[in-house]
């Protein structure tokens, strides 16, 4: 098993494209320029390994 890691974000469902999406972005957590696209790749092929498939929307990323 792998090392353990912590992103915080937003998991949400887009119901006009009938999707789960997550963002990199958080009310507690957001302030940290560290949840890139890279990042949250990794968390959505993360998402995938377990069997769902989420869209990746960043908020605010360069």
């Amino acid at each position: 098993m792998g090392k353990q890691t912590r992103i915080s974000g937003e998991l949400l469902w887009d119901a006009q494209r009938e999707t789960f999406f997550i963002t990199n972005q958080s009310g507690r957590y957001s302030r940290h320029p560290d949840r890139g696209a890279p990042q949250m790749a990794q968390v959505a092929r993360h998402f995938e390994e377990g069997g769902m498939v989420v869209e990746v929307r960043l908020i605010g990323a360069p």
